[in-house]
């Protein structure tokens, strides 16, 4: 979708827009699920299993490497990192 098609669509949800970089990295911590109590409301949310943690977490992390790893135009994929 165009840019100009996507913002005349949400023009009522946008607040403000940022300019620079087409990608950037944020490093943080969900501190919500650092926590027992919040891991534990997370996977009931998601209905996962204790014993089905490992696997979910898993297919999980690979999907987010593949994701962050995806460059359009890129035959590598592999992300360029600033110094």
């Amino acid at each position: 979708m165009p840019t100009s098609r996507f913002i005349q669509r949400f023009q009522d949800k946008i607040t403000g827009v940022l300019s620079g970089f087409d990608r950037i990295m944020i490093r943080g911590t969900l501190r919500r699920i650092v926590f027992v109590e919040g891991m534990k409301a997370l996977l009931w949310h998601k209905q996962i299993l204790l014993k089905q943690f490992g696997g979910w977490a898993e297919k999980l992390t690979e999907q987010l490497k593949e994701v962050s790893c995806q460059k359009e135009g890129d035959p590598d994929g592999k992300p360029d990192w600033l110094p």
